[in-house]
């Protein structure tokens, strides 16, 4: 640890400690952990395709994941064998200017039918930081996504307001997978709509 103590704070019997444990509660193995940053008004956001899009999200301490799960409110016009990609990148700055590293591949999940879509997947550690969650889906037309239920306990946060999402920027560009290694040249969203993701702690 050294001399860096800036992640951690001392108790009155001099102890150091994680400063994410006290604003977050234990993550125990087959908890559903919603790694969400900020509270917004929206429940369900729609998603064009030819576009990815990325949000902030904050892992608040070192996590082995096993699984994943998105909750998929309408497909109106599904496509066979339609999918969402999701990606998690760190973001750096040149001159201002964002860049998006891909530091974690997590899969796809099937997007034609209605309700929640989970997957299983190799154990993947994420260490603690802020990252920017990338997504996009290959279906034709757009596809609305939701907050995903309380489905499966026990659940991390379970806050109604910790649920909500929103989007923050955009990439136009046609659906790959994998996704991209880096990604540039951004458009900044204002606007409340934003995918909800859970990870299973292993």
């Amino acid at each position: 640890m050294g001399n860096n103590t800036s992640k951690y704070l001392k108790k009155e019997d001099g102890e150091l400690i994680s400063a994410s444990k006290i604003i977050t509660p234990p993550l125990p193995s087959g908890a559903w952990f919603a790694p969400h940053q900020n509270s917004f008004p929206n429940t369900t956001g729609s998603f064009a395709t030819g576009t990815m899009f990325f949000r902030s999200i904050i892992i608040p301490d070192d996590i082995t994941i096993n699984g994943i799960l998105v909750n998929v409110s309408t497909n109106a016009t599904p496509t066979t064998g339609a999918v969402i990609a999701l990606s998690l990148y760190s973001l750096s700055y040149s001159v201002g200017v964002p860049t998006a590293n891909k530091v974690v591949d997590l899969g796809t999940l099937g997007i034609e039918l209605s309700g929640v879509s989970s997957a299983s997947i190799s154990n993947t550690t994420i260490k603690s930081g802020y990252y920017l969650l990338g997504y996009q889906h290959n279906n034709a037309t757009a596809v609305t996504f939701s907050v995903v239920p309380n489905y499966a306990l026990p659940q991390i946060p379970s806050s109604t307001l910790l649920n909500r999402v929103n989007c923050e920027l955009t990439k136009t560009q046609t659906y790959t997978y994998p996704a991209p290694s880096t990604v540039s040249s951004f458009t900044a969203e204002n606007n409340n709509n934003g995918l909800h993701v859970k990870f299973l702690i292993a």
